[in-house]
């Protein structure tokens, strides 16, 4: 529940569409790896899914489609760092593909 209460905070929402116009990409990258947490859950913990589909909603209601397009953008960028690859890739995934529970 602590994702969810975090999620529904203005403050975060106004920050995400903010989150692609970070030039440093280690900053990047960590702001992104955050949102992965929110949309994801933690790696090797059972997962809420009721959780999860609420964060998603938010995040992409909060982000539109100028969050999807740079996502999109960030993993066809020739000069785009690996790690900023990496990160937007498991957004994406943990978005378009089911997870086998």
């Amino acid at each position: 529940a602590g994702y969810r209460n975090s999620i529904e905070l203005a403050t975060f929402l106004d920050c995400v569409p903010l989150l692609l116009t970070i030039g440093d990409a280690f900053s990047k990258f960590w702001g992104f790896r955050a949102m992965t947490v929110l949309l994801s859950g933690l790696p090797g913990k059972l997962r809420d899914k009721e959780v999860e589909y609420v964060n998603k909603s938010v995040i992409f209601k909060a982000g539109g489609p100028r969050l999807v397009h740079g996502l999109v953008l960030s993993l066809l960028d020739q000069g785009a760092s690996d790690l900023i690859r990496m990160v937007m890739s498991d957004i994406l995934q943990s978005v378009l593909c089911s997870f086998a529970d």
